[in-house]
């Protein structure tokens, strides 16, 4: 896919592609942080009982190899969930700006969503609005997005420029703008739509999508950040 850089979208490709970015999510060392944050709950909540942990039959303190233990045998059990929900997302590639190139950190799948859900969190997998990213070249990206920023999104927009197309012909009509100016701010929407249809054709024939130094610099601060 990197040699070929298109996505042929695949059911078989998309399954394959769902477990790697929740073999190499699950895979790193901060999910073995989950383990040491449930073991010291435990015993904060046995100690404030006025016990030990040492009293309690078969307790033995985490060692790094028991931690490594316990990451093993969780994996397979969260593995094939994380990959369920990755796959119903809208999965797709996309390509660094010219003489740019792509960060990969420890924590290579990071996340971002744009939606505030408040004290519940926005960077579930399942959450709606999140989008998911992992280098897989210094040009490539994949990318898994919630249907409702790039489906949704783009039907959305064809909806917003139609709405707005009838209301600047009934401002003309009214006198309140010239057909001059009309036809400047129709053929900037033209523009802008012309953009969406061009995002959403390289996305149905799995071809990358082009990115700026913005973007660039967006990607690669989620990788510096987590």
């Amino acid at each position: 896919m990197v040699e070929n850089q298109r996505l042929e979208y695949l059911p078989d490709e998309i399954a394959d592609l769902s477990f790697l970015i929740a073999f190499q999510f699950l895979r790193v060392k901060s999910t073995r942080e989950v383990f040491v944050e449930m073991d010291a709950a435990i015993k904060q909540r046995v100690e404030s009982t006025g016990s030990r942990m040492e009293d309690i039959e078969g307790w033995s303190p985490l060692t790094e190899d028991t931690l490594k233990m316990l990451h093993l045998r969780d994996l397979p059990r969260k593995i094939g969930t994380f990959a369920e929900v990755i796959g119903k997302k809208d999965i797709f590639l996309v390509r660094a700006a010219q003489g740019r190139t792509f960060y990969i950190g420890d924590n290579p799948v990071v996340r971002h969503n744009s939606l505030d859900f408040g004290p519940y969190g926005n960077l579930g997998f399942d959450q709606k609005g999140i989008q998911i990213h992992l280098p897989l070249s210094a040009e490539l990206t994949l990318c898994a997005y919630c249907p409702s920023i790039i489906s949704a999104g783009i039907e959305e927009n064809r909806q917003l420029m139609n709405r707005y197309r009838a209301e600047l012909q009934a401002k003309a009509v009214q006198g309140l703008l010239t057909f001059r100016e009309v036809s400047d701010k129709l053929k900037q929407m033209k523009d802008t739509c012309a953009a969406f249809e061009l995002m959403n054709e390289r996305l149905t024939k799995g071809l990358p999508i082009e990115s700026n130094d913005c973007n660039v610099d967006f990607y690669n601060s989620l990788q510096l950040h987590w």
